[in-house]
């Protein structure tokens, strides 16, 4: 991911339950790198979508006040 992009996706998704960040991560990123393999462009508006979605996340499920760290999940 575009590295503006994903703090502001990190950072969306650190207030919501790991399992669900985890997720939703997961798919953030494979969608664009998925649009940017195929030559898409970085500055296209897909992409905010992208980050208004982890935004949308972030407003239903976020609960927890822990950081979201790579490769870590909830017990």
């Amino acid at each position: 991911m575009e590295s503006n992009y994903a703090t502001e996706i990190t950072e969306a998704l650190s207030n919501v339950p790991s399992e669900i960040a985890l997720i939703v991560l997961t798919d953030v990123d494979k969608r664009i790198t998925d649009w940017l393999a195929s030559g898409g462009d970085p500055n296209a508006r897909y992409i905010q979508q992208q980050v208004n979605y982890a935004k949308a996340i972030s407003t239903r499920f976020g609960t927890k006040k822990e950081p979201l760290i790579a490769g870590k999940q909830s017990q």
